[in-house]
């Protein structure tokens, strides 16, 4: 028997070594926290925000940093299940990706989110105001119908809440 069968554990079907699974490359300690910085600032960055975060970092290739990306979102929502209920549900988030793609695409999304939190209703004036800094004026429509949805969703909770409470 060859040497190579050996170590490697057998010839594959073609006769060749098998190959070795690759092992998974840690993340340094200043590469974790640029990329969490990053993270706060927005969940979704653009093709070209891809790309220079690694070029920032200059360990990790742009596709390891849109997989980063991609685990963080998927724990972020994992959580979301796990928290109380009606905290936040993912049934609500695949509706928000369904009736407005274009909004959760973009790269300020989180930061809009952000805002309606801490300002459920605002007016025509704050909307406008947030989309000049947001820097995402040509969804301006699309804002404004996601935010009368958010707003409907979140009455629909107070009512079922209050129907809860009531019958208790």
């Amino acid at each position: 028997m060859p040497d190579h069968a050996l170590v490697t554990g057998g010839p594959n079907f073609a006769g060749a070594p098998r190959n070795v699974k690759k092992r998974r490359s840690q993340i340094s300690a200043s590469t974790r926290a640029y990329l969490e910085e990053v993270w706060k600032r927005t969940a979704y960055p653009t093709g070209n925000q891809y790309k220079a975060i690694a070029a920032h970092v200059g360990d990790r290739s742009v596709g390891q940093v849109k997989t980063w990306f991609k685990q963080q979102r998927l724990g972020m929502r994992n959580s979301s299940l796990h928290s109380e209920p009606g905290a936040g549900s993912d049934i609500e988030d695949d509706e928000e990706e369904l009736l407005f793609p274009e909004l959760v695409a973009s790269s300020e999304f989180a930061r809009l989110q952000q805002l309606i939190r801490k300002c459920p209703n605002p007016s025509e004036r704050r909307v406008s105001i947030w989309l000049r800094v947001l820097k995402v004026e040509n969804l301006a429509e699309v804002v404004a119908l996601w935010i009368r949805w958010k707003q409907d969703q979140d009455h629909i909770g107070e009512a079922e809440e209050g129907d809860i409470s009531m019958s208790a």
